[in-house]
């Protein structure tokens, strides 16, 4: 799952906050921030120059992570997904902590995510 990270600007705000809240989203986006918080975070920048720079492609972390986008999907935007990542984590940790097989892992992960979805739609 892909899961971007986006802004959002409320309807109701008065056009004089308008103006400054476009000023920061042009600022956190511009190519000089994107690098810097790509550097720091080791996060997927979105500005193409930024994406096409020496940085970018010669990290391994960031150039995997570029694949995992253009092979992943959209992560859905529903409330259910909470429930199955509350269900994976504690079946994922056993695996990494050799107390549960991988399949025994699974069976009890998606048992879970069923009733966590069907208690929170109750």
């Amino acid at each position: 799952m892909v899961s971007p990270k986006g802004f959002s600007i409320n309807a109701n705000i008065t056009n004089e906050k308008k103006k400054w809240v476009i000023n920061l989203i042009e600022y956190l986006m511009s190519e000089e921030n994107q690098m810097e918080a790509t550097k720091t975070l080791y996060t997927m920048p979105t500005n193409k120059n930024v994406i096409n720079s020496k940085f970018v492609q010669s990290n391994e972390i960031l150039r995997n992570s570029q694949i995992q986008i253009e092979h992943g999907n959209p992560m859905p935007v529903v409330p259910e997904l909470r429930a199955i990542w509350d269900a994976m984590r504690p079946s994922y940790q056993a695996v990494l902590a050799g107390s549960k097989s991988p399949e025994q892992a699974v069976t009890d992960m998606q048992m879970q995510a069923v009733q966590r979805i069907k208690e929170m739609n109750e």
